[in-house]
C-alpha cells in the first residue's frame, strides 16, 4: 500500500499526556486535524505549546476538549494562548470542557477569520467585554455552540476526589497569570481594544429613555414590533453574532429570565436552540431574525407569553415549546391567543 503524506490526522485523545513542550509539533508541517482531547493533565499550559506550533502546520481542524479535570479550579483564556491562530487557516475549533470562567480582553481578535465552526460547550463563562470585540470580524462563521454552561455549580463531592492534578494546575496557573493584567498584545488595533472596553458602540443601542408605546414586563402596551427604533425600545437586548451565522445552540445554560425587545446584528441566523434555560417570560419582540427556521425554547419553564412574541418571525417552520409551564399562561384564557402563532405560515412542526 502507497502511503501519503501530503496531509496528516493525529489523534492523541485518551492518552494521559500531562505535557506537550514547544515546538513538538512545528515539524509536523502536513497536519491538518489534531485531536488532544481527554488529556485531563495537559491544561492550559500545554495547549498554549500547541498553538503556538500551529502556524507551521496546515491545521484545519483542532479538538482541544477537556484539558482539566470535571472538577477543577477555573481557568482564565489569554491572548497568549490562541494569538498564533489568527496565522492559520483553522476552520474548526472544538474546546469544550476546559474550567474557562473568563477571557483576556482582546482574546476574539486572534480567532481566524477563515473560522466556520466554534464550539466552547461545558466551560463556566462569564459575560464580559471581550463577549464583544471582534465577533462582527469572523465572516466566515456559520456555527456557535456554548451550551451546558456553568454545570460544575451542581458536581457533587464525590467528583473532587478524581481530580489529581490540582497542584500542576495551580502551578500553570501561577506561571500563566504572570502575563494577565499586562497591555494588551500591541498586535491588536486601538480600535478593537476601545470597542472592547466599551461594548454596544456606547448608549447608541441602549438607551433608557421611556417613552410612550412601549412596555415593561408587567404592563404590556402595544404596538412594539421591530419597526420600533431599537435606540428608543426599553430593555433591548442587542444580540451582536457574526454577520454569516446560521446556528447557535444555547442549551442548558441558565439562561434567562425574561425575553424582552431582542435585537439581532444579523438576519441569516436560521437555527436557535434555547432550550433547558430559565425564560420564564418571553415577550418579545425577536428583531432581524428574518430567515429563522428553526426555533427551540423547551424545558425553560415559561409561564408566561406575550401574544407577540412570534410575530416577527415570519420564516419559522419548527417551533418547540414542549415542557414549559404554558397551560398556566394568562394568554390561554385571552382573546389575544388567536395572533399567537398567526404570522407563521411557513409552520410545519409545532411540538407542544
Amino acid at each position: 500500500m502507497k502511503r501519503n503524506f501530503t496531509t496528516m490526522v493525529w489523534k492523541t485523545s485518551y492518552c494521559s499526556i500531562f505535557y506537550i513542550y514547544s515546538g513538538a509539533i512545528s515539524k509536523l508541517s502536513n497536519l491538518i486535524h489534531l485531536d488532544v482531547s481527554y488529556n485531563r493533565e495537559l491544561g492550559l499550559c500545554g495547549f498554549s505549546n500547541i498553538t503556538h506550533d500551529l502556524p507551521f502546520t496546515q491545521i484545519r481542524i483542532l479538538r482541544a476538549n477537556f484539558l482539566h479535570c470535571d472538577a477543577g479550579p477555573s481557568v482564565t483564556l489569554l491572548c497568549e494562548d490562541i494569538q498564533p491562530l489568527i496565522n492559520t487557516s483553522l476552520e474548526e475549533l472544538y474546546f469544550d470542557g476546559n474550567n474557562i470562567d473568563f477571557a483576556q480582553t482582546g482574546v476574539p481578535y486572534y480567532l481566524p477569520a477563515s473560522l466556520k465552526r466554534l464550539t466552547l460547550k461545558s466551560n463556566r463563562w462569564i459575560q464580559n467585554r471581550y463577549t464583544y470585540c471582534n465577533i462582527l470580524g469572523l465572516t466566515n462563521l456559520t456555527y456557535l455552540d456554548i451550551s451546558d454552561m456553568n454545570q460544575h455549580q451542581i458536581s457533587s463531592d464525590e467528583q473532587y476526589s478524581f481530580c489529581q492534578n490540582l497542584f500542576r494546575i495551580i502551578n500553570c496557573e501561577k506561571l500563566r497569570s504572570s502575563l494577565f493584567g499586562k497591555t494588551l498584545n500591541p498586535r491588536v488595533p486601538e480600535s478593537c481594544i476601545k470597542g472592547c472596553l466599551n461594548p454596544g458602540r456606547g448608549e447608541t443601542f441602549y438607551t433608557q429613555t421611556k417613552r410612550g408605546g412601549y412596555y415593561d414586563e408587567t404592563n404590556i402596551t402595544y404596538p412594539l414590533n421591530c419597526s420600533t427604533p431599537v435606540p428608543y425600545a426599553t430593555n433591548v437586548h442587542m444580540i451582536f453574532v457574526p454577520q454569516n451565522i446560521e446556528q447557535i445552540i444555547m442549551n442548558n445554560s441558565r439562561l434567562g429570565h425574561s425575553l424582552t425587545y431582542t435585537y439581532f446584528t444579523s438576519s441569516n441566523l436560521k437555527s436557535l436552540i434555547l432550550s433547558h434555560n430559565q425564560f420564564y417570560s418571553p415577550i418579545g419582540p425577536i428583531c432581524n431574525a428574518t430567515k429563522l427556521n428553526y426555533l427551540d425554547l423547551s424545558n425553560n419553564k415559561c409561564s408566561y407569553l406575550s401574544a407577540y412574541i412570534f410575530s416577527e418571525l415570519l420564516a419559522v417552520e419548527t417551533l418547540i415549546l414542549d415542557n414549559n409551564l404554558i397551560g398556566n399562561a394568562q394568554i390561554i384564557h385571552d382573546k389575544n391567543i388567536r395572533n399567537l402563532f398567526s404570522m407563521q405560515l411557513q409552520l410545519k412542526h409545532l411540538i407542544l
